[in-house]
């Protein structure tokens, strides 16, 4: 008898098999299980170990042994004639065949469900991995937010003092080399907040938090501040400063100093960068009072701050910074006040001259400059402007927020999203900023990223307007109509004369189909933005939308004037794009034709933007049915180089897929055309308004995709008006 025939016979071969099918079942189990309950990979390895070490005496034993119904038996005793020991044998083979079925089993559902899940697992793992490096990293050990100081005296008017002497202390610590410092926003959204201190830390991402208070009496000043790190929850510098008023910037300095010191222990060889600001005490007031109404945003704030900084500049007419506030002042009141543009710059940009000629390296004036040249569309200069300030000084936010307006309105949507980011670092709790990232997330397809990055802090801010009616744009973007509408609606009853708020309660009704709301909401706008820009153009474009010739004939001179030639290029094409809509809806196409030629802006027919996308196609429309073929294909080859510019930078809302919709209609390519719009719906586009009246669409609209399209919109929007109407009814 041969060697593996023994084997066979002594059942070895069938012990080895189950032994070893047996333990990698075991052994796949335990892998599962044993992290559940919190085991690291100790207790498997020791598994494995110890089911390798046994596979030997198991297989002697088998050998030596024979199972028999009386017992374990020494195999040479056994008579293997009988007939019970036959049964053994083939238990032995059922047994083998049910562990393998389990092991056959469990590798199934290992490896179509485990495998998903465990996938998804290190997927997040690794995310939190990442972001905890990231965090790490950008925490590291000198990065530090100052929170504002508590004033101390019974005065109330000496809380602008400590603010203001909190907001230098910060400035002059953001210049230091090598320290991290929370930028003002983020750090004073705590103010009055009886929070802990590591909860602090831990929303603005920081290591170190300095905290103090001042107490005025008389000509006297006390300053305590106390250091505290937040890793090991320990002070680690802490001081009291009893000194005359007038000695104040040598406090701030001999603070500001000493906090480095405790931060870097190379500080003494450090290199400081020279802090722009008056040594006037009454002008340093002025100033930082009129900065912490500017941070507000709201008209009223602004020229109360414009009114504190003509202050600082009578108190010391050589403070550059106080001229540039001046004019950033001005520019802002034509996005949020009643002020237009050209009025606007007409204050602003003497002020801008006067500080760069008192300082040439003032952040702040170049920072202003550059939302100047934005405003009237010069994207260029105003990029080098914002670019120049973020240069002098890293630490200075607005100009990393327009530089990114600049950037996402020349169709740089990459750039405009790290740039955002980077503000971030500094400032996380900055609601301007977020809402202008989410913006970005949301025009690269990412709603939900979006969605999150403003409920985060909305849940901080509640009331905060600008956070609401963005969260609403969102989610109309998105196809959520009456979530959309009732935020924009909470926005409007809490600042109904912000212009940014009314447009978006404006647009949230225009979706649902509703001109008449819509209408009515701008009408009562128009008692506190009669005069902002913004808010004029979209009640224009409002009128185009649903044909309303008189009254949009009326507007487009009381928007732009009535000399258009003196008017910027960019305002003078926007003009243009507005007199081509009215031309439109007058059935006049060659006016039409012809103002929307001069819409089109020569320097960015290779950026996304959706108007100048609207005014290509057009336009290209338009000389096709004028008998201008050449001219047609011109434009609409050029259109559609703008969508494909548009895809390779990460453009992937439902605006881009419905303009990539139309223009596959103007080609004649219906199918294309078709999938496109639907892919705009999936998206959640819900534009019916536009779906029924953009005659670039009209070759598609006997095609059933399109009419079944049409439908499914028709329905969404109808149903969501119905919700509405219930819930104004239920009050």
């Amino acid at each position: 008898m041969s060697f593996l025939n023994e084997l066979k016979r002594r059942n070895v071969i069938r012990v080895g098999t189950a032994y070893v099918v047996g333990s990698w079942l075991l052994i796949q189990v335990a892998e599962t299980l044993f992290p559940l309950f919190g085991f690291d990979d100790t207790p498997a390895r020791i598994l494995v170990i110890v089911l390798a070490i046994c596979f030997i005496p198991a297989l002697i034993l088998s050998w030596v042994f024979e199972w028999t119904p009386e017992g374990l038996a020494r195999e040479d005793e056994t008579d293997h004639a009988r007939p019970v020991i036959a049964a053994s044998a083939k238990r032995l083979d059922r047994i083998i065949m049910v562990v393998l079925a389990l092991a056959l089993g469990y590798f199934a559902f290992d490896k179509f469900v485990l495998s998903d899940m465990r996938e998804a697992a290190i997927a997040r793992q690794a995310r939190q991995e990442g972001r905890s490096e990231g965090i790490a990293e950008s925490i590291g050990d000198t990065s530090v937010a100052v929170l504002p100081f508590v004033n101390m005296s019974s005065d109330p008017e000496q809380e602008f003092f400590a603010d203001g002497m909190t907001e230098e202390i910060l400035n002059i610590l953001a210049r230091v080399p090598k320290l991290q410092v929370t930028a003002r926003t983020s750090s004073f959204f705590f103010k009055g907040k009886n929070l802990p201190i590591a909860e602090i830390a831990k929303a603005l991402n920081v290591r170190h938090i300095l905290q103090g208070s001042i107490r005025t009496s008389g000509s006297r000043v006390r300053i305590e501040a106390q250091l505290i790190d937040t890793g090991s929850n320990r002070e680690t510098w802490s001081k009291t400063y009893d000194r005359e008023l007038q000695d104040v910037f040598e406090i701030q300095d001999e603070v500001a100093s000493s906090i480095a010191g405790a931060l870097s222990d190379s500080f003494a060889g450090l290199a400081r960068i020279p802090v722009s600001r008056s040594d006037n005490l009454a002008a340093f007031e002025a100033y930082r009072t009129g900065r912490l109404l500017w941070w507000r945003r709201s008209p009223k704030d602004l020229r109360k701050a414009i009114e504190y900084f003509k202050q600082a500049i009578d108190h010391d007419p050589g403070f550059a910074p106080a001229y540039a506030a001046v004019a950033d002042s001005w520019l802002l009141l034509a996005s949020y006040g009643e002020v237009n543009v050209m009025s606007a710059r007409e204050e602003a940009m003497p002020m801008i001259g006067k500080a760069l000629a008192i300082d040439p390296d003032c952040a702040e004036a170049h920072a202003a400059q550059g939302l100047a040249d934005l405003q009237i569309g010069d994207k260029d200069a105003a990029e080098v402007s914002l670019r120049r300030a973020i240069d002098i000084d890293e630490s200075y936010i607005p100009a990393y927020n327009w530089l990114s307006l600049v950037l996402g309105g020349a169709g740089r949507i990459p750039e405009e999203g790290a740039t955002l980011q980077a503000a971030l670092a500094r400032d996380p709790l900055n609601e301007v900023l977020t809402v202008n990232y989410a913006a970005n997330l949301q025009t690269r397809g990412d709603s939900v990223g979006a969605r999150t990055q403003i409920e985060g802090l909305l849940r901080l801010q509640p009331d905060s307007t600008s956070l609401l009616f963005m969260l609403s744009n969102i989610d109309r973007a998105s196809g959520y109509l009456v979530e959309a509408w009732k935020l924009a609606k909470r926005a409007h009853d809490l600042q109904p004369e912000n212009a940014q708020v009314v447009i978006s309660l404006a647009r949230a009704w225009m979706d649902l189909g509703n001109f008449d709301q819509a209408d009515s909401v701008m009408y009562h706008g128009l008692e506190h933005s009669r005069e902002n820009v913004e808010f004029r153009i979209h009640y224009l474009f409002q009128l185009t939308m649903q044909n309303r010739v008189e009254p949009a004939e009326r507007s487009l001179p009381e928007v732009f004037g009535t000399d258009v030639s003196q008017l910027p290029k960019d305002i003078r094409r926007m003009y243009h794009y507005y007199a081509g809509l009215v031309s439109e809806i007058k059935n006049e196409p060659v006016q039409e034709r012809d103002h929307l030629e001069l819409a089109i802006n020569p320097d960015e027919t290779k950026l996304w933007d959706n108007d100048q996308v609207f005014v290509l196609s057009t336009v290209s429309m338009l000389h096709s049915a004028l008998g201008e073929p050449e001219l047609a294909e011109q434009r609409l080859a050029t259109a559609e180089r703008v969508v494909g510019h548009a895809r390779l930078n990460g453009i992937d809302n439902g605006e881009i897929y419905y303009q990539t919709a139309c223009l596959f209609a103007l080609r004649g390519e219906q199918q294309q055309a078709a999938a496109s719009l639907q892919r705009a719906y999936d998206k959640g586009w819900r534009q019916l308004w536009l779906l029924k009246r953009d005659k670039r669409l009209d070759s598609l609209r006997q095609d059933p995709a399109f009419q079944k399209i049409q439908q499914e919109m028709s329905a969404d929007v109808a149903q969501a008006r119905a919700a509405v109407a219930k819930l104004q009814a239920a009050g």
